[in-house]
């Protein structure tokens, strides 16, 4: 308060949406790098209207989007620019990518069916082959994800920055389920059988030794 008593002006006006979009336009005009995507994106759909039918467009909406990160707005644009052009790879793979960050990182169901469009329009699509691996990973077929993943890494670069991430997410899958994933893959019978089973052996671990805080905590 004491500094904007100072340099403060409560007669300053207001500066409407519309003012900073026309800024942001001629900004984009001129460089549209020096945008965020947040931004960028607002420029973009100022133009959306009459385009419905051009897949470019709405392919470019939907990666600024998806990288100011808005992915119900990324998802309806990519299936704008498939409804104009449904043999776009890169679109299916887009939508893909959408719905797993809608679905909280899950890899299933329409996400699934984008990568199988994607790949049976690109076979060569890593991104594709990435997220089908982790599809069958989600699906509990461990086995058929990790072939996957390790036919795509057979395939990638040695100079590829891909590689190492592909590595370790091989790894993992290969440790199998944590006790915590596979508590929550079991029907609900079985998740009271080891959960019960769980506090028991905990329990039986503290009257054994009694000193332990963080076994009390847990």
């Amino acid at each position: 308060m004491a500094i904007y008593a100072v340099r403060g002006d409560p007669g300053y006006v207001d500066q409407p949406f519309a003012a900073r979009l026309d800024q942001w336009t001629r900004q984009a005009q001129a460089n549209p790098a020096s945008l965020p995507p947040e931004q960028l994106a607002k420029v973009l759909e100022r133009r959306a209207e009459g385009r419905e039918t051009d897949p470019r467009f709405w392919f470019l909406l939907g990666e600024v989007r998806a990288q100011a990160g808005d992915a119900i707005g990324a998802a309806q644009a990519y299936e704008t620019a498939l409804r104009a052009d449904p043999n776009r790879a890169e679109a299916w793979v887009g939508l893909g990518q959408a719905l797993v960050q809608l679905g909280e990182g899950r890899v299933e169901g329409q996400a699934v069916d984008a990568f199988r469009r994607a790949l049976a329009l690109d076979p060569g699509s890593t991104v594709a082959r990435y997220f089908l691996g982790r599809g069958e990973i989600d699906a509990g077929r461990r086995a058929e994800g990790v072939a996957l993943w390790r036919s795509l890494l057979a395939e990638l670069p040695p100079s590829d920055t891909r590689r190492a991430a592909l590595e370790a997410d091989i790894a993992r899958a290969e440790a199998g389920p944590s006790q915590a994933e596979a508590v929550a893959s079991a029907d609900p019978r079985e998740q009271r059988q080891m959960i019960v089973a769980m506090v028991q052996t905990l329990a039986d671990r503290l009257e054994a030794n009694p000193d332990d805080p963080q076994g009390w905590a847990r």
